[in-house]
């Protein structure tokens, strides 16, 4: 029953926005997927994209969605460029601070010239 009228409400919203871009099975879809994730499960729009067969710029949309109703919030995995370790999980760009040391290999992370180098935006069920 939720998850139908999840479905309803992001038809709904999105129909007043895109017309006929994304169809009902597109959005069952995605529901069906969204809700095969626990708790403070985390998923990307690549992920998203790569199931359903649509676009990233679709994935997020319909991601987007989910944050305006709060079922998902943002967030961003920063990754470390030498080692590959996923150095730390923050939800806000001023979280970063003058700099990120990688707990695995001690290198710095950030790269001042462009703070989103090493990030990765993900979605994380609340």
């Amino acid at each position: 029953m939720l998850l139908n009228t999840l479905q309803d409400t992001i038809e709904h919203n999105l129909q007043k926005k895109y017309n006929s871009r994304f169809s009902k099975e597109i959005i069952s879809n995605f529901i069906q997927v969204v809700s095969m994730f626990d708790k403070e499960g985390c998923m990307s729009i690549y992920k998203i994209s790569e199931y359903l067969k649509i676009s990233e710029t679709d994935s997020f949309i319909l991601l987007s969605q989910l944050v305006k109703l709060n079922y998902l919030r943002p967030m961003y995995k920063i990754y470390c460029p030498k080692c590959h370790f996923t150095s730390k999980h923050i939800y806000s760009i001023e979280e970063l601070g003058d700099s990120l040391i990688c707990e695995e290999c001690e290198h710095t992370v950030i790269d001042h010239e462009n703070l989103l180098k090493y990030l990765t935006l993900m979605f994380q069920v609340i």
